[in-house]
């Protein structure tokens, strides 16, 4: 899901049609590993996973922290 800091280019709180194209592209893009201009379910999969790890590595830098 995209949000606002993402999508929100100009930061004025709204989200116009091209601001949500250009984020949807933007992540179209980096799910598109290959560049072939289709997303498999390969790609999405290792994308999830990746996803994952960041969050995983994201909380465990936190608790690290914490201590």
């Amino acid at each position: 899901m995209m949000g606002h800091g993402t999508a929100d280019a100009d930061k004025d709180g709204r989200i116009t049609a091209a601001e949500f194209k250009a984020a949807a592209l933007t992540r179209f893009d980096k799910l598109d590993a290959n560049k072939d201009g289709t997303v498999t379910a390969e790609e999405r999969q290792a994308a999830k996973k990746q996803w994952r790890e960041t969050r995983k590595q994201a909380r465990e830098n936190r608790a690290a922290a914490g201590q």
